[in-house]
This record gives structure tokens, C-alpha cells and sequence, in this order.
């Protein structure tokens, strides 16, 4: 008989718990997507639940009630979880615009503090370092009474201030804004993201004498769960023992690993460890325990702790460690998965099981339901459920034939030493690849990046971070009972860091160590994963082949060749053309899709930051498979109208980048730091001057009527790239920021009769908004602007004229399909995009 035959059957199916697990996630999904009846999936689950009970002795039919049961069970904890909020949550009190409240609220956590983030040359405005809290409003006041109030809430205090500690009760006299929904295709879900930890509005507050301390929390700490307010108190000593014994420029860094403070790491830190696929090193977990609980290991190793003793300590020890870090969600996932790993192997199982890990993923999701959605539990699921399916390929036992065991004992210690070293060299390349192949679709679908460089970065900067953290734990613990030793452990954690940090910048630096995309689409993710599923159905013999095989067929059927198949289609039947005028807040990005595929960018900045604005256009571009723009047109030299750009040519492909004649002899340092930047990327910088004109196609013009080459004479503004495109039989009218002299002299031209124009100058009455619509004649106008600097006087003499007005503050995201019977208008709204009136 073969040795397949003798396999044990549980290799062919799916354990139990990972089918109770499935059926659970399978109601969540349900209801997040179908949103059932809480009282059907209630009824439904004690049902079923009964059923199962009553038909114990029939499996089929008892297996079948109980998967149903948890399939309606995990619909009814995740609508609870996901739509019940009180009458009088704090969300009733907001609008979009911010209203001015005087609220009491009780502290709930620790302050954190965000690092100031690094003014780069291209923003328009220097950021602000703040410190948030979460915070349980208790009242609102109303006249001269305080109404009650509850719910959760974010505490933003953007400026300096003593902060205030946990349970204290504070007057807040700020604004209550909610978490807005995405304005823009591809943006994040900010208010999902929150509303999952049952979070729903933000208080912001920008003047220090803005927050009071009415009571103090020290009769609440007795009261709170696990000493709430010993931990945050303790947790910002142990904070302020790394900044005083670690060298500051890594102190952020080692808050990060050791303590989860990782806003305390400055953007472009975070930056190089996304761009190199180390992310997961800043977000405490599975890894980051191990690491530490292997001290225990190896007590035992030694002899100095029995077997029992040791991994009774290492579920304290994980315990422990949860807490300090206040049972952050990463760290919350690895200590279920450890803790149950120790007790496994106390009871006498051996490794990590499907059983095991399934059972750590249903306490997470009944913990929180809305956990199923996001990247990081899903990632680090994927990653250990990958060295439960490929163990067999990642560390394969060795010969047990005694003449192997015999050639081994009798090599020298040197070479046994330097096969072993070998040994786990190869394993770790071999982890890292899988972890990196598994997680791929996640990442580039999130993301937007592949990171090929983590296939080598991450076994290499293991040891200096396992080192970082050995020495980080010596620093807490000397920095408390004996702080001149402490001085010892922090230049070991320095050095530690210092080199993990030398590592990742060389690697960030390589050529091709990552790369933007677009990713693969939801339904290829889907596809992706579902096979990966089926493996665990495979002879555990061929499923390394089979998972090779698969990853190279997904690779090409359901990620490059719809991704270039579209391109295709769109090159030989001809869509039609379409303008979106993205929501920049105050600046300008409007991107212009010609028929046959191409796309042009006119304008790409924003006052809010250049990072803000580059993001809010690289995610629309990517919402829509673009990777490729032929030409980026920059109207004029305004940093609201340009700062998305130097970030956008690192992230594209760029054709050509056209400028004004004045633009380009201006004697800026940023305007000269900008085309010094675009020409690093060997992209083309070329001139549109005053009537040049380009066919792009048989029914679609472009052509450039301000301003003259030699200038107007006025200010930037002035000098604006005034544009009309012809798409089939309509016409865009793009005026950058035309105003004063500039205006007057487009204004005497022959005006240009179109169907769409924007408003100069995002709207603004400096720019004689009157005279230009009288003078261009359009049917539909656009601005762009940021809510507090929408003009409403304009859009108002506007629509009596008899012209609406369509405006990015109100709208969000706004585009505009030519189509030959007319213009058809929508706006990015719940995720989609709806008509606008």
C-alpha cells in the first residue's frame, strides 16, 4: 500500500472549528453586505441552535443546524455591534462644518502623542503635532443646562497643553465633527474604521486653555477594569524611560516595537518600512512576542526552568505584555494564538493546529466582529494558517535513518554548527518568500504596492530587531529599579535600531525594491484566497506545487490580463470621454479621460499638504486601473495647484509635463526644486504657450488660451494656463487661478462658448466669476474648494443667473461623461458613484 493511502483522513477535510469559524465569518459578511434582520438572525440562531440539540445522534443533519446556528449567530453579533448606538450618542450633535460645543467628557486612555510631522518643501502650511485621547462624553451644554450624552469619541488637542490623565472628567470647548465618508474613489474609510471601534465623532480643540479639568480620576480608577489608570500612568513613565535612555533620533522607533506608540514615528520613517514590506515590524505582534517569550525557552533550554514552569510563565509573561500594551488589537491576536499554543502543549498537543488557530480567530471576532474586515488580522491569520499548511516544506524534519543520525554526530562541531546556521538560513528565506507570496494580493490591493525587496530585508533585519527588543525590555526594567544601568541597555537598543534603521534605508534605496500598482481587483483577491483555502484539502505532499502552480496562473489570468485586456478595449472601442474633478479640499486636480484610453492631469496640489494630495489622486488614478499618465498640465506656479506632483512622478509613469513659458522662467526655488525633481525621473518638461493647440483625436482639440509667452505682467495667478478641450461635441474650460491682469485679457479674446467650465480661482470673487461667465457662456460650473473657503455669495449670483453650480465641498468628487446625447453629472457618494441634479 502506498504511503498516500496511509494518510490520516483529517488531511482531506476541513477540523471542525474551522467550519464553525467559516459559518461565523460567513454571517458577518452576510450582514455587513446584506444587513439581515437582527430578529430573524436571533430567532434563526436559537432555532437552529435547538435543532442541533435535538438531532445530536443524526451528524449530517446536527452538523448542518450547528454551522447554520453560528452563520445566524455571527450576523446577529456583528449587526449589534455594527448599528446599535444610544439615542443620545455624541454623533447627533455633529455636522460636517464642525459645531462649536462645550461638552464634559471623561479621559479613557492614554494620551498619544503625535510626532511633528517634517515640513516638506512642498507644503503649503507646516503641520501641527497634536495628542489625542478617547474620550466618553457624559454632557452637552445647552443654554445654561447640560443635556446628557454618551457614545465614544476622538479628543484632538492641536496645541500645547498639560495633559489631562485617565478617568478625569474635562470641559472641552471645541468642535464636534463626525468621520466624514470618502469624497474620492479609492480613499480610505476613515468612519468605517472607527465606527468598528465604536468611535463616531471627533473634538478638536486648538487652544490650550480650551480643555479643563473639572474632576479628578482618581476615585474612577478604582472602579476601572484592570487598573486602567495605574497602566497609563505607568505606561507614559515607561515612555519617558526610552526618551531618556535611548538616543532620540531612534526613541520614537523603540516606542514603536516595545510599547505600540508608533504615531510617535515620524511619516517618512513609516514610509521606508511600507515601501520595503517591514510594516508588520512596527505593530506589536505574534513576532514581537515569540521574540521575547523565547527568553523562557530558553530558561528550559538550559535546565533552569522545567518544561510546566516555562510555559506557565510564557502565558503570564504574554499576559503581562497584553496589557502593558493596552490589548492593542495586534498584540491581542498573538497573545490568543500563544496562549492557547502554551496550553496546547500543556495538555500535551504539539505545534499549531487549524483547530488551534480557529478557535483563536472565533474569540477575536466574538471580541469584535468587525476585525474580519481589517488588513492587519487578516495578514497575520494568512501568515501563521501558511506555516500550518506548508510545515512540511518551511522546516522539514531530519533523517531519523541511523546511519544519517551516525555521519551527523560524527562531523565536526564547526561543520555541524556552520549546516545547521545553513539550515535556518534557508528557512528563513523560505518564511519570508511564502509570508510575502500569501500576503501579496492583500498588500497591492491595499496598498497599492509590491514590495519585492521583503523577501531579503526581513530575515536580514530579524536579528537586530530581536536584539532591539532584548535590550528594549532591559531598558524598562533598569530604567525603574536601577536607571545607570539602564544608560547600558539603551545603547544597545540604539545600536540595535540604528542598524535595522541602515538596513531598511539601503534597501528602500535599491533599484526596483518596490514598485506602485494599481493591485488586483476584489474579485481576484477573492479567487485568490478561496484557492489557498482549498489546499488545506490537498495531500500536504503536492500542495506546495499546487500553490506554486496556482500563484502563477492567478498571477497572469486575473491580474495582468485584466489589467491590460482593459487597456486594450479601451484603445480599440473608443469609451466615453469623461472629467472628474477630484475633492482636494482647497487646490485643484482634475483628471480628464480622452476616449481611447489616454489620460491627462490637469492641476495635481492642495493647501492641505503635498502628502494629502498625492494620496487623494494616486487612489482615484487607482480605483480605475490607471498607472500611466500621458501629460500632467501644472496652470500655474501656486503650490495648491503642483505639490502632488513630485510624489505622483515616483508613483506613475508620466508621458510629459507641460508648463506656462513664465512657469518655467521663474526664478522660485520651489518651482526650480519641482522641475529638478521631474527631470530626476527623466520625464520631459515642455511649455504650452499662448494658441497652441493639439489634436488629440478625429472629435477632441486642446488648445491653450492663457497666458502670453512673454507673461502678463501680473502676479502667478495671472499667468495661469487657461485651457479648452473639445471631447465630441462638448467643450472644458479649465481656468487655473486667472485673475486681475490675466482676466482682463482673456476677457477681450473671442470668448469661447462651452458647456463646462471651473470657476477661477476655486470660486473666488477676486476673479471676476461674473464677467468670465459671461463671457465663456458654459451651461455647468465646477469649483473646487475647500468647505470653509467655498464663496457661497458666488455659487449663489451663480444660480441666478441661471447656471448651477457643482462644488467639491459640498459634492465631494465630481465627474462629467460626454456623451453625444449630453453631459452626464455624478458625484463619489456611500462608496459609489450617484447622479447630481
Amino acid at each position: 500500500m502506498s504511503q498516500a493511502n496511509l494518510r490520516e483522513p483529517e488531511h482531506y477535510k476541513l477540523p471542525p472549528a474551522v467550519k464553525v469559524l467559516l459559518a461565523f465569518a460567513g454571517g458577518i459578511l452576510l450582514d455587513r453586505y446584506c444587513d439581515i434582520d437582527f430578529r430573524i438572525a436571533l430567532i434563526g440562531s436559537v432555532l437552529l441552535l435547538f435543532s442541533w440539540l435535538l438531532f445530536r445522534s443524526k451528524s449530517v443533519w446536527s452538523a448542518t443546524a450547528l454551522l447554520l446556528a453560528c452563520l445566524f449567530a455571527g450576523s446577529f453579533w456583528h449587526h449589534g455591534r455594527w448599528n446599535w448606538f444610544p439615542a443620545n450618542d455624541i454623533l447627533t450633535t455633529c455636522t460636517v462644518d464642525g459645531v462649536p460645543v462645550c461638552i464634559k467628557a471623561r479621559i479613557l486612555g492614554e494620551g498619544k502623542h503625535s510626532a511633528q510631522p517634517e515640513h516638506l518643501p512642498f507644503d503649503a502650511m507646516p503641520g501641527q503635532a497634536k495628542v489625542s485621547f478617547e474620550i466618553e462624553p457624559l454632557a452637552i451644554r445647552d443654554a445654561d443646562q447640560w443635556r446628557p450624552l454618551s457614545g465614544r469619541a476622538r479628543l484632538e488637542i492641536r496645541a500645547d497643553h498639560q495633559r489631562p490623565n485617565f478617568g478625569d472628567v474635562v470641559v472641552v470647548y471645541g468642535s464636534v465633527m463626525p468621520f466624514q465618508q470618502p469624497t474620492s474613489p479609492g480613499q480610505f474609510d476613515i468612519q468605517d474604521f472607527y465606527r468598528a471601534a465604536n468611535v463616531t465623532a471627533t473634538v478638536y480643540v486648538f487652544n490650550r486653555d480650551s480643555v479643563l479639568v473639572a474632576e479628578s480620576g482618581n476615585g474612577y480608577e478604582a472602579k476601572s477594569f484592570l487598573l486602567k489608570g495605574f497602566l497609563s500612568r505607568l505606561r507614559q513613565h515607561l515612555n519617558s524611560i526610552l526618551w531618556k535612555h535611548v538616543d532620540q533620533q531612534y526613541a520614537g522607533f523603540a516606542s514603536a516595537i516595545l510599547l505600540g506608540n508608533r504615531e510617535q514615528l515620524d511619516y517618512e520613517r513609516r514610509h521606508k518600512f511600507v515601501a520595503t514590506g517591514t510594516a508588520h515590524l512596527l505593530a506589536i505582534s505574534g513576532l514581537h512576542l515569540g521574540i521575547l517569550a523565547s527568553v523562557f525557552l530558553l530558561l528550559y533550554q538550559f535546565g533552569l526552568l522545567r518544561r510546566r514552569n516555562a510555559l506557565i510563565a510564557t502565558m503570564l509573561f504574554v499576559f503581562f505584555y497584553a496589557w502593558l500594551v493596552e490589548f492593542q488589537p495586534p498584540v491581542t491576536r498573538a497573545a490568543i494564538l500563544l496562549q492557547l499554543f502554551c496550553l496546547g502543549r500543556l495538555i500535551g498537543r504539539s505545534g499549531f493546529e487549524f483547530n488551534l488557530l480557529a478557535i483563536a480567530g472565533l474569540l477575536i471576532l466574538i471580541v469584535n466582529p468587525n476585525d474580519l474586515f481589517s488588513l492587519g488580522p487578516q495578514l497575520s491569520f494568512l501568515a501563521v494558517a501558511s506555516f500550518i499548511v506548508f510545515k512540511e516544506q518551511i522546516a522539514p524534519p531530519l533523517s531519523k535513518d541511523p546511519i544519517d543520525i551516525l555521519i551527523r554526530s560524527t562531523r565536526p562541531w564547526y561543520v555541524r554548527a556552520a549546516n545547521n546556521l545553513t539550515r535556518r538560513a534557508k528557512q528563513a528565506l523560505v518564511i519570508s518568500g511564502l509570508i510575502w507570496l500569501v500576503g501579496l494580493p492583500l498588500v497591492a490591493a491595499n496598498y497599492h504596492l509590491v514590495t519585492p525587496i521583503a523577501l531579503l530585508v526581513n530575515p536580514f533585519v530579524l536579528l537586530p530587531v530581536a536584539c532591539a527588543l532584548f535590550c528594549g525590555l532591559g531598558v524598562l526594567l533598569t530604567g525603574l529599579i536601577a536607571p545607570p544601568i539602564a544608560d547600558l541597555f539603551g545603547f544597545g537598543l540604539s545600536s540595535s535600531l540604528s542598524l535595522a534603521s541602515g538596513i531598511i534605508d539601503f534597501a528602500e534605496s535599491m533599484p526596483a525594491s518596490h514598485w506602485w500598482t494599481s493591485g488586483p481587483s476584489g474579485y481576484a483577491v477573492v479567487v485568490f484566497y478561496l484557492l489557498l483555502l482549498s489546499l488545506v484539502l490537498v495531500q500536504p505532499v503536492k500542495r506546495f506545487k499546487y500553490f506554486v502552480l496556482f500563484s502563477v496562473c492567478w498571477l497572469g489570468l486575473f491580474w495582468l490580463l485584466p489589467f491590460h485586456g482593459n487597456k486594450v478595449v479601451q484603445r480599440v472601442w473608443h469609451q466615453p470621454a469623461r472629467c472628474t474633478f477630484l475633492d482636494m479640499g482647497h487646490g485643484s486636480g482634475v483628471w480628464v479621460q480622452l476616449s481611447d484610453g489616454r489620460n491627462l492631469l490637469y492641476d495635481a496640489g492642495s493647501m492641505s499638504s503635498s502628502r494629502f494630495a498625492a494620496d487623494r489622486i494616486s487612489q482615484a488614478l487607482w480605483s480605475q486601473d490607471v498607472e500611466h499618465l500621458d501629460a500632467i498640465i501644472v496652470s500655474h506656479a501656486d503650490l495648491d495647484h503642483f505639490n502632488a506632483i513630485p510624489e505622483l512622478v515616483r508613483r506613475f509613469s508620466i508621458g510629459v509635463v507641460y508648463c506656462s513659458v513664465p512657469m518655467q522662467e521663474s526664478q522660485n526655488e520651489t518651482t526650480a526644486l519641482l522641475f529638478e525633481t521631474i527631470t530626476n525621473q527623466e520625464i520631459p518638461i515642455r511649455t504650452l504657450g499662448w494658441h497652441d493647440s493639439a489634436e488629440l483625436q478625429v472629435d477632441e482639440l486642446m488648445k491653450v488660451h492663457m497666458p502670453p509667452d512673454i507673461g502678463t505682467g501680473g502676479n502667478d495667478n495671472s499667468d495661469s494656463i487657461v485651457l479648452s478641450l473639445r471631447l465630441g461635441n462638448h467643450v472644458l474650460l479649465l481656468p487655473g487661478d486667472l485673475e486681475k491682469v490675466g482676466m482682463k485679457l482673456l476677457l477681450q479674446k473671442p470668448p469661447v462658448d462651452c458647456d463646462i467650465a471651473m470657476l477661477p480661482h476655486h470660486g473666488s470673487r477676486n476673479s471676476q466669476p461674473v464677467e468670465f461667465v459671461r463671457w465663456s457662456r458654459p451651461e455647468k460650473l465646477i469649483t473646487s474648494s475647500g468647505r470653509r473657503n467655498l464663496d457661497k455669495s458666488v455659487t449663489k449670483s451663480m444660480v441666478e443667473i441661471g447656471i448651477p453650480v457643482y462644488a467639491t465641498a459640498e459634492r465631494g468628487t465630481i465627474r462629467a461623461t460626454f456623451l453625444p446625447e449630453g453631459i452626464q453629472m455624478e458625484h463619489w457618494c456611500n462608496d459609489r458613484w450617484e447622479p447630481s441634479n
